[in-house]
């Protein structure tokens, strides 16, 4: 039971919504996907009334970096209340440029982060950050 309580496995799915208003998007009923005219960057399929975003491709890595994102997410605000044991194992998945990933890595100084993404660039991205950072404790996987 000790195992398992210092084993927490985080998984960060970001759905990005484009900028279409909810008023005017489909709200799912029950849990079940709703379809409508896609937006630009958006795949035309809604659940729980949010539009379901394309995948974010390496080309826009840059764009998971910004600035702004700070201000626009608050991602602290998600990850304190975690309340991370220093030595825990977590893992990000879909992790792209590792956003989440070096934030995790910072709670859990003895612990493990698996950065997970299917594209071989982001986990690029990721082990260069992690070599001009000095980061040992994360592990980008595919």
């Amino acid at each position: 039971m000790q195992t398992l309580r210092r084993i927490i496995v985080f998984a960060l799915c970001a759905i990005l919504v484009s900028g279409t208003s909810l008023a005017r998007t489909p709200h799912a009923t029950h849990g079940e996907y709703n379809r409508a005219s896609p937006t630009r960057d958006g795949t035309g399929k809604y659940y729980f009334g949010r539009e379901i975003a394309r995948v974010m491709r390496h080309r826009g890595a840059q764009w998971l970096e910004r600035k702004s994102r700070i201000d626009e997410e608050a991602p602290d605000q998600l990850v304190q209340p975690m309340h991370l044991l220093p030595d825990a194992v977590v893992a990000d998945i879909g992790a792209g440029t590792g956003y989440f990933s070096f934030r995790l890595a910072a709670l859990v100084p003895a612990g493990q982060v698996y950065a997970v993404d299917i594209q071989p660039e982001m986990l690029d991205i990721i082990h260069k950050r992690m070599q001009r950072r000095s980061v040992r404790n994360i592990l980008p996987a595919s």
